[in-house]
Parts: structure tokens; sequence; C-alpha cells
């Protein structure tokens, strides 16, 4: 199996000229899939138009068509959180108390070079050479000070159940349009194969 894994950016990519959705559909067309799949989406979701509203402005406007109109079918392995609420529940929980709310202040301040980059044109070489090991030492410090559950919003344990569907593709050539987010811990769930 060969996986290529391609970054989505939100709406960010209005911003980028060097890394828009025009950029996303190429980069999935150069990679000759026979199968697509996203993590921002669950396979469910196609069968309503809504699914459209995504923030992840590549997948309507330019890759999703394109899949179709090639007949190569396009998979969503979206995993929810067992608890929608748990993140801001922590967060507000966190604030009560000064050590937590200090621990989570530290993890969080990881993010500050984050918000700079988001600033700047980012390009593909910079989104993969400086956004995503920048998401990557955030969320590997993030689960060392409070583990895989609420503070994280299970993060670590939804995307190696997103993974897990991935393999089990019956495809030789998929080309996964992956959440900045979940990118981290993707490639380290994909391992070789991505």
């Amino acid at each position: 199996m060969h996986l290529t894994l391609v970054p989505l950016m939100g709406p960010f990519h209005l911003r980028y000229p060097a890394y828009n959705v025009v950029t996303v559909r190429d980069m999935v067309t150069a990679s000759q899939p026979e199968a697509l799949v996203t993590t921002v989406l669950e396979t469910e979701d196609f069968k309503n138009p809504v699914w459209q509203d995504t923030l992840e402005l590549a997948l309507p406007h330019t890759v999703i068509p394109w899949a179709k109109k090639r007949n190569i079918p396009v998979y969503g392995v979206f995993e929810k959180t067992p608890d929608p609420t748990a993140l801001e529940d922590f967060k507000r929980f966190a604030n009560e108390y000064p050590a937590l709310r200090s621990k989570m202040i530290s993890v969080e301040s990881l993010l500050r070079p984050l918000q700079t980059l988001l600033e700047q044109p980012l390009t593909l070489a910079r989104i993969e050479n400086e956004v995503i090991p920048l998401l990557h030492d955030y969320q590997l410090e993030r689960e060392k000070v409070f583990e895989d559950g609420p503070a994280t919003d299970w993060l670590h344990q939804r995307v190696r159940a997103m993974a897990q569907r991935i393999l089990e593709l019956p495809f030789e050539r998929i080309t996964v349009l992956a959440s900045a987010e979940h990118i981290p811990f993707l490639q380290a769930e994909l391992g070789d194969k991505a």
C-alpha cells in the first residue's frame, strides 16, 4: 500500500496563494490515487449536501468534484469525540485550579509560534517543515502532561482509529487529505506507509 498525505489548512487556503485549493487538487492529481480519504468527514457525511459547508475548502471546491469526474471513491474516516463538551469542560475546570491552569497555559504557549506562522504566506514545504512539527511537539507535550483524554479531546485515540480505517481499505494507492491537526499522530500510526 502506498499512502500520500496531503495537509488541509481549512480556510487558510484562501490566504496562501502558494498553497490554495487548486494546489491541493494538483497534489491529489499527481499522486494518482485509486481512492481518496479525508480525516475531516465521515463517509456518511457525503450523503447530505451539508458536508460542502466544511471549513476544509479544498474538498468541496476542487478535490471532491475532481474525484467524482474520475469515478475515484472518496472515504471519510473522521472519528468523532466521545464527549463533544469534554475539552471545553476541562478548560473551564482547569481555570479553577492554579496548578492545573499553569500547566495548561504552559502547554498552550507552545502554539504561540503557530499564530505567527499562520500570518505569513505558507507553502507546502513550510507547512511540512514548520507547521506540522510545531503541532507534533505541542500534541506530544499536551498528551504527556494531561494524557490522552478530555484535555486532548482523545486526539491520539481518535487518530489511531482513523489510521486503522485507512489501512483496512482495499486499495494500493490512497491519497489522504488530512487536517493539519491530525497529521502528526497519523504519520506515527501509519508508519512507513505514509
